[in-house]
């Protein structure tokens, strides 16, 4: 600092024509030392230096030191994170790599008798009971002998082909479904199931399948 100050004073020579003169620059160094605590001072003092003395820049100490060099890393890394969030969140939303909500919902079938026993060669009652309530024209049911292939042994009396029993139903009005049947029991002792499998469309797409479901009752038939 003493020997920027000497510095500072140091007399500067002008020379005019021949002759040399000696002065002691103190308008000068005035400015010079006006300057030296310009930084510490206010903005108003600092821009009045800059303008006295154009060729001293008069600057805030620490004024890039004081700046955090992190702030703008960790700004960016807590946008990154907020988008993928957000990008997450509609994922979720959308449900993608997941289970579609555009599949059908469940048909539960409440079943009547739940567990019936009877004997060979006789018949028993079924009914089974939706829910959600099949609608007129939308909703179906099919009924079947668990263990029998095709059409041949539905709608038919006891039959010697049908070693599992036989089921036998009235005709409902247009539109609505078939909700119970009898059972027809076959000549030999055992355990047989009678099953119903309903669905529910959709009323403004034939193609669509809201609800469907499969109901099971065990039938145990015993000798005479």
């Amino acid at each position: 600092m003493a020997l920027l100050r000497a510095k500072e004073f140091e007399p500067r020579v002008h020379t005019t024509g021949s002759s040399t003169s000696l002065r002691l620059a103190q308008d000068d160094n005035r400015k010079s030392l006006d300057c030296l605590p310009c930084c510490a001072q206010d903005d108003n003092r600092r821009r009045s230096c800059e303008e006295r003395n154009t060729s001293l820049q008069c600057r805030r100490p620490m004024e890039v030191a004081t700046r955090n060099p992190t702030r703008g890393r960790v700004m960016q890394r807590v946008l990154t994170c907020k988008l993928i969030l957000s990008a997450l969140f509609i994922c979720f939303l959308a449900s993608c790599g997941g289970s579609s909500s555009n599949g059908p919902g469940t048909l539960q079938f409440a079943m009547t008798p739940t567990a019936p026993t009877l004997a060979v060669n006789s018949s028993i009652t079924i009914s089974a009971q939706p829910t959600p309530t099949l609608p007129k024209y939308y909703g179906s049911t099919a009924w079947s002998v668990v263990g029998e292939s095709g059409g041949e042994c539905t709608q038919v009396q006891p039959n010697p082909e049908c070693p599992n029993g036989t089921l036998a139903w009235n005709l409902v009005p247009t539109g609505y479904q078939v909700l119970q049947v009898t059972y027809y029991a076959p000549a030999t002792p055992g355990t047989y199931q009678v099953q119903v499998q309903g669905e529910i469309t959709d009323s403004s797409n034939p193609d669509k399948i809201d609800y469907q479901g499969t109901g099971t009752v065990t039938v145990t038939v015993t000798a005479q």
